[in-house]
């Protein structure tokens, strides 16, 4: 398969998997991850995900804000946010990679609320370690 050729199927993949995380990397769906409460959260907050763009080190994707993610005043619950955050990084990574990665560290600093429109890109380091941003 031709590096282009390979980078659609990523990219493709990467997208599949934003809009359903029980998707596999291979991109089809996996019975055992529609099961698995590992899965749960990460398709509680990306259901209905807009993925308008899916290319080698980037994604960017909109998500519409529902009702059992949001605190007590209607908003954007912090902690679906980091999820969404982390999915999507995760997925760009993924556009590059074509290998499945852990996040081992990152932070986020809120300073307003959140409108449901996360656009993440992947930079490459030294010595194989990422750099993601994830902004809306």
């Amino acid at each position: 398969m031709g590096d282009e050729a390979k980078a659609l199927r990523l990219a493709a993949i990467a997208r599949k998997w934003l809009k359903d995380p029980r998707v596999g990397y291979s991109g089809d769906l996996n019975p055992a991850a529609s099961d698995s409460e590992r899965q749960a959260l990460s398709s509680m907050v990306m259901a209905g995900a807009h993925v308008s763009v899916a290319e080698p080190g980037r994604v960017v994707c909109s998500l519409r804000v529902r009702a059992p993610l949001t605190d007590a005043e209607g908003r954007w619950h912090p902690g679906a946010i980091a999820a969404a955050v982390d999915n999507a990084c995760s997925a760009a990574v993924f556009t590059v990679e074509g290998a499945p990665t852990a996040t081992v560290q990152y932070s986020l600093s809120y300073f307003s609320p959140a409108h449901p429109d996360v656009r993440a890109s992947a930079l490459r380091n030294r010595q194989r370690k990422w750099r993601w941003r994830g902004e809306w």
